[in-house]
């Protein structure tokens, strides 16, 4: 996928949904977790792991399961996550 181009002096936006999806397992995990395995940087990594989850969502490839306050992800191909 191409890079979105960034505004000058900017550090360019890099679609992190691969790292994600290559993270997921059958066993639903947190987007911190997912964040972690996925080695993302910076403070944010946590809700840049859970907009890239909600995408991968939306494309069918991650399933959410846990509770609305306490989301829990897994892959798509393992089935309804149970959380």
């Amino acid at each position: 996928m191409p890079e979105i181009p960034a505004p000058r002096g900017a550090r360019p936006r890099h679609d992190i949904r691969p790292r994600v999806l290559a993270t997921l397992t059958p066993e639903p995990s947190t987007a911190t977790e997912i964040a972690e395995r996925a080695g993302l940087p910076g403070r944010e990594r946590t809700l840049h792991a859970a907009r890239a989850l909600m995408r991968l969502e939306e494309d069918g490839l991650a399933v959410r399961g846990g509770t609305p306050q306490a989301p829990r992800w897994s892959s798509a191909a393992a089935g309804p996550a149970s959380g």
